[in-house]
């Protein structure tokens, strides 16, 4: 506001008013990915599949993971996060470190609120698809045995036809805000931190997470394959 305020030669309050009057607010630029012709052809046929998928088959229990690397940087949202402040030089900063270190986390969810503890990936680990491959069929596959026994030619399917599990809009970011409130002084504290939220997980916001899941898809098919968020 102020940078149009200078370039219309007015006072600040003069440009806020103005823009109030008008009825406008100011937002912040979105970052999204480019989405071409082909991808958005792709991203169509495949919501299709899973919602006809889910049409067929409304009592099972759907299973979602994720993948996130976490690092001791102390969690950091550059839109919300906000100091109240006489001048800046009273605001505290947030440090970052160039190479900050960090750990890579496998997160499984189910739609009726379960969850798997955390796995994490051994340190320096590139994980590609047959490193996946392999935490599914021996971490994923025997929680989903011991967890729904009548589902096991189902979670069999998973692993031997290598079908990726897909991802709700998760709590990654409430959860990341919570764990790295503060910065954790070494890998095994943030895991630790990061345990913790997770353990602590209600299985009502599991469920609410999950549940966003269909909607997200239906809409994205309604937008041809484009953005659909706001």
């Amino acid at each position: 506001m102020r940078k149009l305020a200078k370039v219309m030669e007015v006072s600040h309050t003069a440009a806020m008013t103005a823009t109030r009057n008008l009825g406008m607010t100011s937002y912040v630029k979105r970052k999204r990915q480019l989405l071409s012709s082909s991808t958005k052809l792709l991203r169509v046929k495949k919501g299709k599949k899973l919602v006809n998928w889910m049409r067929k088959n409304p009592g099972l229990v759907r299973v979602f993971s994720d993948e996130k690397f976490w690092t001791v940087d102390m969690a950091r949202n550059a839109r919300n996060d906000r100091y109240l402040a006489t001048s800046a030089s009273m605001v505290p900063p947030i440090n970052a470190t160039k190479h900050p270190q960090g750990a890579m986390m496998l997160g499984v969810v189910a739609s009726d609120g379960k969850s798997m503890p955390p796995f994490w990936f051994p340190a320096g680990l590139k994980v590609g698809t047959n490193e996946y491959l392999d935490v599914l069929k021996t971490v994923v596959k025997p929680w989903l045995d011991s967890t729904y026994p009548e589902g096991t030619m189902f979670s069999s399917k998973i692993v031997h036809q290598g079908i990726r599990p897909s991802k709700p809009r998760s709590g990654a970011g409430n959860l990341e805000r919570k764990a790295c409130s503060k910065p954790p002084p070494n890998v095994a504290s943030l895991k630790s931190a990061v345990h913790e939220e997770w353990t602590n997980m209600s299985m009502d916001y599991v469920v609410k997470v999950c549940s966003g899941f269909r909607p997200r898809v239906e809409a994205m098919i309604e937008a041809e394959g484009s953005h659909f968020e706001i």
